[in-house]
Formats: structure tokens, C-alpha cells, sequence
């Protein structure tokens, strides 16, 4: 079940549910509580559910959402992995790069 909020986080599974909030807090970021963290983290339960365009652009409808991140296992073929994140994403974020920026992707759009 998704849940209403304004960031959220897509990943592939449980194991990145539980190191994102200790990552944040190792480096200075309060997480907040579990019942009210700064970001709802959604495991998608692997990637295929994860590049699948459909869940993109549902999680872009929701209505009081502010930011989405998308974050990728991309120790196999992450230019591959790249790409399918892409196609899954172009028809609702028509902005996204073909290659993956070094530094990081921040693209602003119009949600919902």
C-alpha cells in the first residue's frame, strides 16, 4: 500500500528500506520517526516492479506529492539499469538524460 506524503522514495527492496534511514542519520540527517519519517520509503519488491513505467507515473499523480526519488542496485549493468529507468519514466519526465549524470539527477516538473 502506498502512502500519502510529500517525499517519497522508490527502491527495490526491504534491505534498502532499512539502510537509507541509517545512511541519513550516519551522515547528520535527522530521519524523523517511523511513524513520521522526513521520507516515505517504497520498497517495490525488485527492480522489474520498480522500472515498471506504470508505478512512475502513478506515484507522480499523488496528489500531495512534492518530491520522488529513485534509487537503483546498479552494482550489475547500471547503464542498463539506467536505461530502463528512463523508458519507464520518459513519458511522464520527458526531461530525463540518456546517460546519468555523475553528480546526481535533480529534474523538476509539474507533479500530479
Amino acid at each position: 500500500m502506498t502512502k500519502n506524503h510529500p517525499n517519497m522514495l522508490l527502491v527495490e527492496g526491504a534491505q534498502e528500506k532499512r539502510l537509507i534511514p541509517e545512511l541519513m542519520e550516519a551522515n547528520g540527517v535527522n530521519w524523523g520517526t517511523t511513524k513520521n519519517p522526513i521520507v516515505y520509503i517504497d520498497p517495490l519488491h525488485g527492480f522489474d516492479n520498480l522500472a515498471n513505467p506504470g508505478v512512475i507515473s502513478a506515484r507522480l499523480k499523488l496528489r500531495d506529492l512534492s518530491a520522488l526519488g529513485i534509487i537503483i542496485d546498479a552494482d550489475d549493468n547500471p547503464l542498463g539499469r539506467w536505461r530502463s529507468i528512463r523508458n519507464a519514466a520518459l513519458k511522464s519526465v520527458p526531461t530525463i538524460p540518456e546517460s546519468p549524470p555523475k553528480e546526481g539527477l535533480i529534474i523538476s516538473t509539474p507533479l500530479g
